[in-house]
This record gives structure tokens, C-alpha cells and sequence, in this order.
């Protein structure tokens, strides 16, 4: 048996949720967006295999 809740956010939180899911979703794309950009060079030019993309690669490639 589950239960059921309904989850009304009040303006100033859905205002929150929306800013936190635009932001995780953009850091998504972008480390996407590198992700692939770094294979195509590893495929193509056979360059970019010394180079991980990890958390600090990220936040420095987002100038977080």
C-alpha cells in the first residue's frame, strides 16, 4: 500500500526549483557538450587523451 502526497510549492519555492533544475540542467549540457567535444578531438586528431574531465576541469571550464 503507498500513499499519496501532493506537493504544492509556495512562489518563492517553485521560483528555487526552477532556478536550481535550469542550472543543474545547464552544468549537464555543458559537461555533455565537453564530454563529446573531447572524444571528437581523441577520434579525429588523436589528441586529448591526457586531459580527464572531472569536477575541476568542469568548474574551471564553467568559471565556477
Amino acid at each position: 500500500m503507498t500513499d499519496k502526497i501532493e506537493f504544492v510549492p509556495d512562489k518563492d519555492l517553485e521560483r528555487a526549483l526552477n532556478f536550481n533544475l535550469r542550472a543543474t540542467g545547464y552544468v549537464f549540457n555543458k559537461t555533455l557538450e565537453y564530454s563529446i567535444y573531447r572524444e571528437n578531438l581523441v577520434k579525429e586528431f588523436n589528441i586529448g587523451n591526457q586531459f580527464k574531465v572531472n569536477r575541476s576541469y568542469t568548474k574551471k571550464s564553467l568559471n565556477i
